[in-house]
């Protein structure tokens, strides 16, 4: 007996591109992939199909700095609406959107052939009139390192402040509750402070500190030194007058180290410290000798 087989079986495969979801024999699926499905075809052999499914899902995030909108998507096509009105705003067709008037927004976004749209982001416009204003406090006696007094007008607390100079652009930062502060022991430097509210509004000053002119109450500098400077771990303190007091402040004028020095010679531990700007000040007979000191790790 000869026996003659016929193989009907078929199949197919079927490249599908579909956005955010693709129902597939009643089950949405949201995620891009290879599926099979059997089928009978009708010789009564089952038909194996292969969905080849790209699903592309666009992002519709929106973040919101100051007022300013931006989506979070990019290389894609986007409109921006007035969520009181629904409709489309003139020209509003970039990445980002600053409103004129306070209000709620959102985006329609088109990318890759998909459409969607983000929730409505409320922005309440805020008319930024930072004022920062300073004062270098007795600016010609012949004290080295000086206070300055700061004022912020017109703004939201707290406030945070920024002092940087030319040798650290890291500088030092402060959050205050109050609309006025005093640095202390700001030493001859030329520096730049940067005041933000609460709301983000910014303003900045910028001044410098000279050096003075050598007086009665003053020793020169040089008659010590510190290294390394900027500093990480240890501080050495040399070439000091002998039968002196050493201090050492932070940037708010704080005495965060005192020591009376009876050597030349003086080593610190300074691992645990913050990093920022310190004076160095060696008292000897009455007379000051201040220098800067940079921590930084």
């Amino acid at each position: 007996m000869v026996l003659n087989l016929t193989n009907l079986k078929n199949g197919s495969v079927q490249n599908i591109a579909a956005c955010k979801s693709y129902v597939l024999k009643g089950v949405t699926i949201t995620q891009s992939g290879i599926y099979r499905d059997t089928l009978r075809n009708t010789v009564g052999c089952d038909s194996i199909v292969v969905y080849n499914l790209n699903i592309t899902t666009v992002n519709k995030t929106v973040t919101k700095t100051g007022n300013t909108l931006t989506a979070s998507v990019t290389n894609a096509i986007y409109q921006w609406i007035n969520c009181s009105t629904n409709l489309p705003i003139a020209n509003a067709n970039l990445q980002s959107y600053t409103p004129t008037a306070s209000g709620s927004y959102k985006v329609i976004i088109t990318q890759n052939g998909c459409i969607d749209t983000s929730a409505c982001t409320s922005v309440t416009i805020i008319n930024c009139n930072l004022q920062l204003t300073h004062n270098i406090l007795n600016p010609t006696d012949t004290i080295r390192c000086k206070q300055v007094s700061v004022n912020i007008a017109n703004g939201t607390l707290p406030i945070a402040l920024k002092l940087t100079w030319s040798t650290n652009m890291i500088g030092t930062n402060l959050n205050i509750t109050d609309s006025a502060y005093t640095f202390t022991n700001v030493c001859p430097e030329t520096y730049k402070l940067i005041a933000t509210d609460n709301n983000g509004c910014k303003d900045s000053t910028i001044f410098t500190i000279n050096e003075p002119t050598i007086g009665v109450n003053d020793i020169n500098e040089n008659t010590f030194n510190i290294y390394p400077n900027p500093a990480s771990k240890i501080l050495v303190i040399k070439d000091a007058i002998k039968n002196s007091t050493l201090h050492i402040f932070d940037m708010t004028g704080r005495i965060i180290y005192t020591e009376n020095i009876l050597t030349s010679s003086t080593e610190l531990d300074i691992e645990n410290w913050k990093d920022g700007i310190y004076t160095v000040q060696i008292i000897s007979d009455g007379k000051i000798a201040n220098r800067k000191l940079v921590i930084a790790k």
